[in-house]
């Protein structure tokens, strides 16, 4: 028979969020555009634009990972991807202040970064789907101070080879 304190524990694993940490994601991606930047020639290297750009992402997934929780599903390790990040450049670029191609340059450069590890393109008039790299994101379950994104992004299992079927041509 469970103990009170063990119900506790089992009851707060089951009903504990996760959210994005701002400030411990904020440094994940400052150390990240430093070794990005480190041996770059200054043209390449990503400025002060890319990391104000990133910090939007960031933010604006974090109210994301919320609302997903909140009325979509909980996330569960293992079971449940990470939700993507729906957003579009008109959004992006009022949130920065500058224009809308800008906003897509500085997403390109962020994506050859490894920063945006992918996007889903859903037309002209419609929001994308952007998916940030896990070594920019710190998700902390309610209480845990551990980073426990690496739950979420499980290495891929080897494939599994099929034979090749031989194609007969008749004559």
């Amino acid at each position: 028979m469970k103990t009170n304190s063990e119900k506790f524990v089992n009851y707060y694993e089951q009903t504990s969020k996760y959210s994005v940490k701002w400030a411990k994601s904020r440094k994940l991606l400052e150390a990240q555009l430093l070794t990005y930047n480190t041996n770059r020639p200054l043209a390449q290297q990503l400025r002060s634009a890319h990391q104000a750009l990133a910090e939007k992402l960031l933010y604006l997934y974090s109210v994301s990972i919320h609302y997903h929780q909140a009325y979509v599903a909980q996330l569960v390790p293992g079971t449940t991807p990470l939700p993507a990040l729906w957003t579009n450049n008109v959004q992006l670029s009022q949130m920065l202040t500058c224009s809308e191609r800008t906003v897509q340059n500085l997403r390109q450069r962020l994506r050859s970064a490894g920063i945006i590890t992918r996007e889903v393109w859903h037309g002209t008039n419609c929001q994308y789907e952007l998916f940030l790299s896990p070594q920019v994101l710190h998700l902390q379950r309610g209480g845990d101070p551990d980073n426990q994104v690496d739950a979420f992004f499980v290495a891929p299992g080897p494939t599994v080879s099929t034979p090749h079927r031989k194609l007969y041509r008749i004559l």
